[in-house]
Formats: structure tokens, C-alpha cells, sequence
């Protein structure tokens, strides 16, 4: 017969992963099997009105609802009206659990969930002003933290970030305004620019592409008429003063002519010709849907992502 542990474990040999175990957390899977831990488990320190759904016996972690509180007793909204919470945590004290009575702390315990009906959510996870002004926003409004040392959202469909515009936010309050979303790594706000809108780069950058194209003409027809005044200046000669007959030209002139002449039509009318090429090289690698092959690798808007 199975051991009951093996109906949720992927490891066939489960009495051989268990062997295999650490001494320290073979335990934890005596634990699973319903006999009684031994890991410290800070106690939470509750108010009558608050609902706490757990067992602090056996997890470290569980649901509070009730009025919203980020800490001791008195933090929070709790005392005003309409300001209730639901608390989902899992880890107390992180990663140094004792067996002690504790308050909630949005710093150390492990991952948590807060959902608040009134808070002043930046506040509470000690979040740094973004371009948005994000502490003054969230002051005092309905709001949704989730922290842990990974957050991951995942969607077997599409995933969408919407910040509406509704008049009244959830306190009643007269809001018409659209904010945006900052994205902030490392907790750097400061760092903090605007996003770039993928089709208008496309046409700025089109836009600077014909520029160039006509800078391109431009110069062909400079070193077109350049190469003919310098054909003219290379076998040009004066008349004597005296008899009037010609003088010969300045050997100078057409030695160093001719050799101008050569290395515009050699080098520069070349160099030209790739630097149009490699203009449109750059329209096809990079301003195309399918830049870079079929998948359009290297076509600077993505095909799946979208912002406005």
C-alpha cells in the first residue's frame, strides 16, 4: 500500500528521497504526515476584532481580516470608518522565526498579501517616491501589496496592467485625472524616465532615415559639381597680355585636379553608394515587422507587448 505521502509527491521512491533529506529537514516531511513539528512559530498578536484563520501549532502563517493594521495595534487606518483588511501571510520574522508573540511586519515576514479598503499602501512597504508621486496617490485609498522574494503573475491567456479613470476613487473621492505605471528595479525611483512608444520611435526614426536619404543626394550633387569645377580649374590657362596667344596650363593644378577628381568618384561617390545601402539595410533590419528573418528578431517593436 502507498505511503499517503506519495499521493502528492512527483518522486516514485518516496522512502528514498526522504532517506536522502538533510537531518535537519527530515522533520518537515514527518510534519506532512501529521505528526507535530518542531520549528519555532511566532505567535500573532490579535484584537477582538480581528478574525485570524490558521493554526499557529503547525504553520508559520495564516489570514487575519479585520481592521487595517500594517503593525502594533494602533498603525493603520483601523480607527476610521470604512478601513477593514485582509492579512494573507506565510513566514513570520523571515527567515529567524521564534516563538514569540509578534505584530505584523511588512519588512521581515516572508510573502504577504494585503488587500486594504483604506491604508496608505507605499507607507506601509516603505516604497520610494516614483515619477508619479505614488506615496501622495495611495494616500489614504483602497489598495492591493504583494511582497515576497519573488513575485511571479502568470496567465495561460494575455496579461494586462490598467490604470483607469474613473471619477470617484474608492473613499468617494472626485478623481479625473489618468495616472500611469512606474516600473522601478532596484528600488532606484530616481532613475525613472519615460517609456518609449514603439510605433511613434518607428516613425521618428523613419522620419530620420528620408532625412539622411536627402543629405545623401545632396552630397552626390555637391561632388558632381564639385568634380566639374575641378576638371575646369586642372586644364584651365590665361592669355599673354603682350601677343595674346595661350599660355599652358599649371602643371599643378592638373596634377592635383585629376588625382581630386579620381579619389571623389574612387572613395567618396563609393562610400556614398554604402552608406545608402546600409541606411536601407538599417530600415529592413530594424524598422520591418520581419527584421532579422521571419520572426523579426530584430524589429525594434514587440510583437506581443503593448503600452500607451
Amino acid at each position: 500500500m502507498k505511503n499517503k505521502l506519495d499521493a502528492r509527491c512527483p518522486i516514485e521512491n518516496h522512502a528514498t528521497a526522504t532517506k536522502d533529506l538533510p537531518p535537519n529537514r527530515r522533520a518537515f516531511t514527518e510534519q506532512l504526515l501529521g505528526n507535530p513539528g518542531n520549528q519555532p512559530i511566532p505567535n500573532l498578536i490579535t484584537t477582538n476584532n480581528q478574525i485570524f484563520l490558521g493554526d499557529e501549532k503547525i504553520v508559520n502563517g495564516g489570514i487575519t481580516l479585520g481592521p487595517d493594521r500594517p503593525g502594533c495595534i494602533p498603525s493603520g487606518k483601523g480607527s476610521e470608518d470604512n478601513a477593514f483588511a485582509i492579512d494573507l501571510v506565510v513566514g513570520r520574522m523571515g527567515a529567524k522565526p521564534m516563538n514569540v508573540p509578534v505584530h505584523p511586519d511588512f519588512t521581515t515576514d516572508a510573502s504577504r498579501v494585503y488587500i486594504s479598503q483604506k491604508c496608505d499602501i507605499d507607507k506601509y512597504f516603505h516604497l520610494k517616491k516614483g515619477v508619479l508621486g505614488s506615496v501622495d496617490l495611495s494616500y489614504n485609498k483602497s489598495a492591493v501589496g504583494i511582497k515576497a522574494d519573488g513575485v511571479r503573475i502568470i496567465a495561460r491567456e494575455g496579461i494586462r496592467l490598467v490604470t483607469e479613470q474613473n471619477i470617484y476613487n474608492s473613499q468617494g473621492g472626485f478623481d479625473a485625472s489618468i495616472q500611469g505605471i512606474d516600473l522601478i528595479a532596484g528600488g532606484h525611483a530616481e532613475l525613472l524616465e519615460p517609456m518609449v512608444k514603439g510605433n511613434k520611435l518607428k516613425v521618428a526614426l523613419t522620419k530620420l532615415v528620408e532625412h539622411m536619404g536627402s543629405l545623401d543626394g545632396l552630397l552626390v550633387q555637391i561632388l558632381a559639381t564639385q568634380i566639374k569645377f575641378n576638371q575646369a580649374v586642372a586644364t584651365h590657362f590665361h592669355y599673354d597680355p603682350l601677343f595674346g596667344n595661350p599660355c599652358l596650363p599649371s602643371d599643378m593644378c592638373m596634377l592635383y585636379g585629376q588625382q581630386t577628381s579620381i579619389d571623389f568618384l574612387q572613395d567618396s561617390v563609393a562610400s556614398l553608394a554604402n552608406h545608402r545601402a546600409n541606411v536601407e539595410s538599417f530600415v529592413s533590419n530594424y524598422l520591418s515587422p520581419s527584421g532579422g528573418g521571419v520572426s523579426g528578431e530584430t524589429y525594434i517593436n514587440s510583437r506581443w507587448n503593448f503600452l500607451n
